[in-house]
C-alpha cells in the first residue's frame, strides 16, 4: 500500500481465502502498519481459524500495542479490527 500511495486509511475490509502463509502472514502487519492511519474499524473476513490468527497476534505484540496506545493516545488496535469467520462448502 505505502508503494502505491494508498493510504491506510483507505483500507475498507481484508478478505482471506485460506490460511496458508503466502495468503494470511502479513495480514497482523499490514494492520499493525496501518493502525496511525485507521479512523475506522477494518473487517477481517476469512475462514476459521481467523478468530485465533487475529488473536494471536494482538497478543504476541501487547506490549508494543499497549505502548504506542498510551503514548501515542492512539485507539486501541483491538477495537480496529473486525474479524468475521466465514464458512465454505464442507
Amino acid at each position: 500500500m505505502r508503494r502505491t500511495s494508498v493510504p491506510f486509511s483507505a483500507m475498507r475490509a481484508v478478505f482471506i481465502t485460506y490460511h496458508h502463509s503466502d495468503h494470511n502472514g502479513d495480514i497482523g502487519n499490514l494492520l499493525l502498519l496501518g493502525w496511525p492511519g485507521l479512523t475506522e474499524a477494518v473487517p477481517v473476513i476469512g475462514p476459521p481459524p481467523l478468530n485465533a490468527v487475529i488473536k494471536n497476534f494482538l497478543e504476541a505484540n501487547r506490549y508494543d500495542i499497549d505502548i504506542r496506545t498510551q503514548d501515542k493516545e492512539r485507539p486501541g488496535l483491538d477495537g480496529l479490527i473486525e474479524p468475521r469467520e466465514i464458512y465454505g462448502p464442507a
